[in-house]
């Protein structure tokens, strides 16, 4: 196993939506999407060009469009619900009973997640969306890293029967895979092997976490990097082998820790094999304005801050 995977040039995730729909939409004639207004910010409109029979514009009707993507799911069509990841908390009702309690083939995918794209305030900062969506039954979760595993997880997402939750990060984010690789719901990746401390991670900090990792090695500390972007199904079998290699965890997320990998990780470990887990992410608050550096630097995300805490932990 290699110690890292190399860090590539810097690429947009969330261009991934427009481009992976795109690719899904010409090969497959019962993909539609709907979206609540923001799918042109969010690059849609080649798609909406391309397809307009195909895609549908519901407005500031979060809750209607989920109904509406349930009707499209009953008579065959698979149904890729696009929006700002807060609307997963105003649609809540209609995801939990209409959605997945029967268990529907609907996808959900969610811009402005977490504080990536703080400059507009906590209003579209949604911290809770793992947690809120982690606990329905029937529900998956994913967060890819970047823009090749985001363009994975949309083609995994169509292909696999049930409710979907894909959260995708709208910021420049360095390649941390290739366009060869493949994700695959219940499966993490160990991207930096370690022995001393084991850090779980997923999203658009998992570069952050890489680097941090880098600045610790060069100090003959040895640290595993996990990327854990399948939040459900969790990979309980990588989270077992890794506390039967190394005794000290931390995970680090974008999200409030409450719900999120976090508490995941700590279920797993808590039941199977008990052991030191640390967080590293909000804890129990909103954030607040600002540029993503800015925000990731106050609550410890930025590189140096998760060198540092890493640090500590050893």
């Amino acid at each position: 196993m290699n110690d890292l995977i190399q860090i590539g040039e810097k690429v947009d995730i969330l261009k991934a939506l427009p481009e992976g729909l795109l690719n899904l939409a010409r090969r497959y004639r019962n993909l539609v999407v709907l979206h609540a207004d923001f799918g042109m910010r969010m690059g849609l409109k080649n798609f909406s060009t391309a397809f307009p029979e195909r895609c549908f514009n519901f407005g500031l009707s979060e809750e209607n469009m989920v109904s509406a993507a349930v009707g499209f799911a009953v008579r065959g069509k698979i149904p890729f619900v696009v929006g700002y990841s807060n609307f997963a908390g105003k649609a809540w009702e209609q995801i939990r009973s209409s959605v997945c309690y029967p268990n529907l083939n609907i996808k959900f995918v969610a811009a402005n997640v977490g504080i990536s794209n703080g400059e507009d305030g906590v209003g579209y900062q949604a911290t809770e969306d793992i947690g809120i969506m982690r606990v329905i039954p029937n529900m998956k979760v994913a967060s890819p890293v970047d823009y090749n595993e985001a363009m994975s997880v949309l083609h995994k997402s169509y292909m696999e029967f049930g409710p979907v939750y894909v959260r995708l990060a709208n910021c420049v984010s360095p390649l941390i895979f290739d366009d060869k690789h493949e994700f695959v719901f219940g499966k993490a990746n160990v991207l930096k092997d370690g022995d001393g401390l084991c850090v779980f991670t997923h999203g658009v900090l998992a570069s952050n976490v890489l680097e941090a990792a880098m600045i610790l090695k060069d100090e003959g500390k040895s640290v595993m990097v996990v990327n854990m972007s399948s939040i459900k199904p969790i990979d309980e079998e990588m989270i077992l082998s890794c506390s039967e290699k190394v005794g000290k965890f931390l995970v680090v997320e974008d999200n409030n820790l409450s719900g999120g990998l976090f508490s995941a990780v700590c279920e797993v470990l808590a039941e199977k094999n008990p052991a030191s887990v640390r967080g590293i992410g909000l804890k129990d608050r909103f954030a607040e304005s600002g540029g993503m550096s800015e925000l990731h630097r106050k609550y410890g995300l930025d590189v140096m801050g998760l060198a540092g805490k890493m640090r500590e932990f050893f």
